[in-house]
Protein backbone atom coordinates (compact mmCIF):
# COMPACT_ATOMS: atom_id res chain seq x y z
CA UNK A 1 0.00 0.00 0.00
CA UNK A 2 2.79 2.43 0.91
CA UNK A 3 4.62 1.59 -2.31
CA UNK A 4 1.45 2.27 -4.31
CA UNK A 5 0.65 5.55 -2.52
CA UNK A 6 4.04 6.91 -1.37
CA UNK A 7 2.74 10.48 -1.06
CA UNK A 8 -0.35 9.66 0.98
CA UNK A 9 -0.96 11.96 3.94
CA UNK A 10 -1.59 8.82 6.00
CA UNK A 11 1.84 7.30 5.33
CA UNK A 12 3.38 8.17 8.69
CA UNK A 13 0.29 7.14 10.65
CA UNK A 14 0.02 3.87 8.74
CA UNK A 15 3.69 3.06 9.28
CA UNK A 16 3.42 3.88 12.98
CA UNK A 17 0.41 1.58 13.40
CA UNK A 18 2.33 -1.11 11.52
CA UNK A 19 5.20 -0.69 14.00
CA UNK A 20 2.78 -1.06 16.92
CA UNK A 21 1.39 -4.26 15.40
CA UNK A 22 4.88 -5.65 14.89
CA UNK A 23 5.65 -5.07 18.58
CA UNK A 24 2.51 -6.98 19.54
CA UNK A 25 3.67 -9.81 17.28
CA UNK A 26 7.10 -9.78 18.95
CA UNK A 27 8.92 -8.80 15.76
CA UNK A 28 11.10 -6.07 17.23
CA UNK A 29 13.60 -5.93 14.36
CA UNK A 30 10.91 -5.04 11.84
CA UNK A 31 9.26 -2.68 14.33
CA UNK A 32 12.52 -0.76 14.69
CA UNK A 33 12.91 -0.66 10.91
CA UNK A 34 9.33 0.59 10.49
CA UNK A 35 9.64 3.34 13.10
CA UNK A 36 12.86 4.36 11.36
CA UNK A 37 10.88 4.87 8.16
CA UNK A 38 8.46 7.14 10.01
CA UNK A 39 11.35 9.25 11.30
CA UNK A 40 12.64 9.66 7.73
CA UNK A 41 9.33 10.93 6.31
CA UNK A 42 9.78 14.57 7.45
CA UNK A 43 6.13 15.44 6.72
CA UNK A 44 4.36 15.06 10.05
CA UNK A 45 6.48 15.98 13.04
CA UNK A 46 4.13 14.43 15.61
CA UNK A 47 4.38 10.96 14.09
CA UNK A 48 8.15 11.42 14.04
CA UNK A 49 8.01 12.23 17.74
CA UNK A 50 5.93 9.15 18.54
CA UNK A 51 8.20 6.95 16.43
CA UNK A 52 11.34 8.31 18.09
CA UNK A 53 9.81 7.63 21.52
CA UNK A 54 9.09 4.02 20.56
CA UNK A 55 12.55 3.64 19.03
CA UNK A 56 14.18 4.89 22.21
CA UNK A 57 12.13 2.47 24.30
CA UNK A 58 12.91 -0.49 22.03
CA UNK A 59 16.61 0.30 21.96
CA UNK A 60 16.61 0.60 25.77
CA UNK A 61 14.84 -2.75 26.06
CA UNK A 62 17.54 -4.28 23.87
CA UNK A 63 20.37 -2.58 25.79
CA UNK A 64 21.34 -0.63 22.68
CA UNK A 65 22.46 2.39 24.67
CA UNK A 66 23.76 4.34 21.66
CA UNK A 67 20.50 3.91 19.76
CA UNK A 68 18.40 4.89 22.76
CA UNK A 69 20.57 7.91 23.52
CA UNK A 70 20.34 9.14 19.93
CA UNK A 71 16.54 8.76 19.80
CA UNK A 72 15.86 10.51 23.10
CA UNK A 73 18.33 13.31 22.40
CA UNK A 74 16.70 13.86 19.00
CA UNK A 75 13.37 14.29 20.80
CA UNK A 76 14.86 16.87 23.15
CA UNK A 77 16.48 18.74 20.27
CA UNK A 78 13.47 18.73 17.94
CA UNK A 79 10.48 18.85 20.33
CA UNK A 80 11.37 21.13 23.27
CA UNK A 81 7.75 22.23 23.78
CA UNK A 82 6.09 18.82 23.85
CA UNK A 83 5.42 16.87 27.09
CA UNK A 84 7.37 13.90 25.68
CA UNK A 85 10.45 16.13 25.92
CA UNK A 86 10.40 15.44 29.66
CA UNK A 87 9.89 11.73 29.19
CA UNK A 88 12.97 11.73 26.96
CA UNK A 89 14.92 13.58 29.65
CA UNK A 90 13.83 11.00 32.23
CA UNK A 91 14.91 8.13 29.99
CA UNK A 92 18.28 9.79 29.40
CA UNK A 93 18.69 10.18 33.16
CA UNK A 94 18.10 6.45 33.57
CA UNK A 95 20.48 5.69 30.71
CA UNK A 96 23.32 7.75 32.13
CA UNK A 97 22.75 6.38 35.63
CA UNK A 98 23.05 2.88 34.21
CA UNK A 99 26.29 3.93 32.49
CA UNK A 100 27.50 5.30 35.87
CA UNK A 101 27.69 8.81 34.42
CA UNK A 102 26.14 10.30 37.53
CA UNK A 103 26.73 13.96 36.66
CA UNK A 104 24.76 13.71 33.40
CA UNK A 105 22.11 11.55 35.09
CA UNK A 106 21.49 14.31 37.65
CA UNK A 107 21.37 16.91 34.85
CA UNK A 108 18.64 15.07 32.95
CA UNK A 109 16.64 14.15 36.06
CA UNK A 110 16.75 17.81 37.09
CA UNK A 111 15.51 18.78 33.63
CA UNK A 112 12.44 16.57 34.13
CA UNK A 113 11.52 18.51 37.27
CA UNK A 114 11.41 21.76 35.29
CA UNK A 115 8.29 20.47 33.54
CA UNK A 116 4.87 19.91 35.01
CA UNK A 117 4.59 16.19 34.26
CA UNK A 118 3.67 15.09 37.76
CA UNK A 119 3.45 11.40 36.85
CA UNK A 120 7.21 11.47 36.25
CA UNK A 121 8.10 13.19 39.51
CA UNK A 122 8.10 10.16 41.80
CA UNK A 123 10.45 8.04 39.70
CA UNK A 124 12.57 11.10 38.85
CA UNK A 125 13.12 12.01 42.50
CA UNK A 126 13.94 8.35 43.11
CA UNK A 127 16.53 8.53 40.32
CA UNK A 128 18.00 11.67 41.85
CA UNK A 129 18.14 9.94 45.22
CA UNK A 130 20.01 7.00 43.73
CA UNK A 131 22.40 9.38 41.98
CA UNK A 132 23.17 11.37 45.12
CA UNK A 133 23.56 8.07 46.99
CA UNK A 134 26.24 7.01 44.49
CA UNK A 135 28.02 10.32 45.03
CA UNK A 136 27.99 9.82 48.79
CA UNK A 137 25.70 12.84 49.27
CA UNK A 138 23.46 11.03 51.73
CA UNK A 139 21.48 13.98 53.05
CA UNK A 140 20.56 15.03 49.50
CA UNK A 141 19.70 11.44 48.67
CA UNK A 142 17.45 11.18 51.71
CA UNK A 143 15.64 14.41 50.77
CA UNK A 144 15.09 13.14 47.22
CA UNK A 145 13.73 9.80 48.41
CA UNK A 146 11.38 11.52 50.85
CA UNK A 147 10.15 13.81 48.08
CA UNK A 148 9.63 10.81 45.79
CA UNK A 149 7.26 9.30 48.37
CA UNK A 150 4.85 12.21 47.88
CA UNK A 151 4.34 11.32 44.23
CA UNK A 152 4.38 7.51 44.31
CA UNK A 153 1.31 5.35 44.76
CA UNK A 154 1.50 3.54 48.06
CA UNK A 155 0.89 0.18 46.39
CA UNK A 156 3.50 0.60 43.65
CA UNK A 157 6.83 -1.19 43.42
CA UNK A 158 8.56 2.21 43.27
CA UNK A 159 7.06 3.14 46.65
CA UNK A 160 8.55 0.07 48.30
CA UNK A 161 11.89 0.43 46.52
CA UNK A 162 12.05 3.95 47.89
CA UNK A 163 11.23 2.68 51.38
CA UNK A 164 14.11 0.21 51.09
CA UNK A 165 16.53 2.93 50.07
CA UNK A 166 15.36 5.20 52.88
CA UNK A 167 16.01 2.32 55.26
CA UNK A 168 19.46 1.80 53.79
CA UNK A 169 20.30 5.47 54.22
CA UNK A 170 19.00 5.49 57.81
CA UNK A 171 21.19 2.47 58.53
CA UNK A 172 24.22 4.16 56.96
CA UNK A 173 23.56 7.26 59.08
CA UNK A 174 23.33 5.15 62.23
CA UNK A 175 19.58 5.63 62.65
CA UNK A 176 18.86 1.94 63.14
CA UNK A 177 15.37 2.19 64.61
CA UNK A 178 14.24 4.40 61.73
CA UNK A 179 15.80 1.95 59.28
CA UNK A 180 13.85 -0.92 60.86
CA UNK A 181 10.60 1.03 60.46
CA UNK A 182 11.22 1.41 56.73
CA UNK A 183 12.03 -2.26 56.25
CA UNK A 184 8.95 -3.28 58.26
CA UNK A 185 6.70 -1.14 56.06
CA UNK A 186 7.93 -3.14 53.07
CA UNK A 187 7.44 -6.46 54.86
CA UNK A 188 3.97 -5.57 56.13
CA UNK A 189 2.54 -3.99 53.00
CA UNK A 190 4.35 -5.14 49.86
CA UNK A 191 3.02 -8.09 47.88
CA UNK A 192 6.21 -8.46 45.81
CA UNK A 193 8.13 -11.49 47.07
CA UNK A 194 11.54 -10.32 45.82
CA UNK A 195 11.37 -6.96 47.53
CA UNK A 196 9.96 -8.55 50.69
CA UNK A 197 12.88 -10.97 50.70
CA UNK A 198 15.33 -8.06 50.38
CA UNK A 199 13.66 -6.21 53.26
CA UNK A 200 13.75 -9.33 55.44
CA UNK A 201 17.47 -9.84 54.79
CA UNK A 202 18.26 -6.19 55.49
CA UNK A 203 16.18 -6.30 58.66
CA UNK A 204 18.06 -9.37 59.87
CA UNK A 205 21.35 -7.45 59.54
CA UNK A 206 20.02 -4.90 62.02
CA UNK A 207 19.22 -7.41 64.75
CA UNK A 208 22.61 -6.90 66.37
CA UNK A 209 22.09 -3.15 66.72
Amino acid sequence: LFLEFPNSKYTEEGLFIKGECLIQLGNLDQAIETYGLVVKQYRNHLWQLFALTQLGSLYSYRDNEDGAEAAFKRIMDDFPNHPLFYNAAFQLGNLYFKKKNIVDAIYYYSTVLKGNILELFGETHFGLGESFYQQGKYEKAFTSFETAMRYLQETSLWFFLTQLEIGNLQRKLGKYEEAKKSYLIVLDRSKDEEIRKAAKELLSHLESY
